[in-house]
């Protein structure tokens, strides 16, 4: 009997804070998945059994408010429906101050001590004003071929 061994399927790109999330489909065939960048990009990844590696879904930035949120949710075994921010939308939330406060904070801190130009701290208190306009979207994805249906966009707020 063959001994199972285990493969790393995340990227080792020093660009990624770290990978979280993990989903199977329901078919068991598939195994979705976050990764974070040090712009606090978070992206999706699909990896399908016997496969070397995982494929990143481009053009998505999924909107992940903490480590735990449901930004995605597999629809059937080939598709996946994911929160994603609109382009240009503010991002609010756990994942995104935690990520961007450190350089944030070293580059106001610096602009401070040069006094060159204003800087402001601000302590974030957990609320966040309701927005009337969407920020986010509601898309299924085909992961065989990438194809993105676009679900509903209003009533998203941050």
């Amino acid at each position: 009997m063959k001994s199972p061994t285990l493969r790393t399927l995340s990227s080792n790109a020093p660009r990624y804070v770290g990978f979280f999330n993990p989903k199977w489909s329901p078919d068991g065939q598939r195994l979705a998945f976050l990764s974070v960048d040090l712009n606090a990009s978070v992206q999706a990844w699909i990896w399908t059994v016997g496969a070397n590696a995982a494929s990143p879904l481009r053009g998505l930035d999924i909107r992940a408010g903490g480590f735990n949120d449901e930004a995605m949710a597999w629809v059937d075994g080939d598709h996946i429906a994911l929160l994603a921010w609109d382009i240009g939308a503010k991002k609010s939330g756990r994942v995104y101050t935690e990520i961007l406060r450190g350089p944030n904070a070293a580059e106001d801190r610096k602009r401070a001590v040069d006094g060159r130009s204003p800087s402001v701290s601000v302590l974030e208190s957990g609320h966040y004003p309701e927005r009337k306009e969407p920020s986010a979207r509601l898309v299924v994805v085909d992961v065989r071929t990438n194809a993105l249906k676009l679900l509903r966009a209003e009533g998203f707020t941050t």
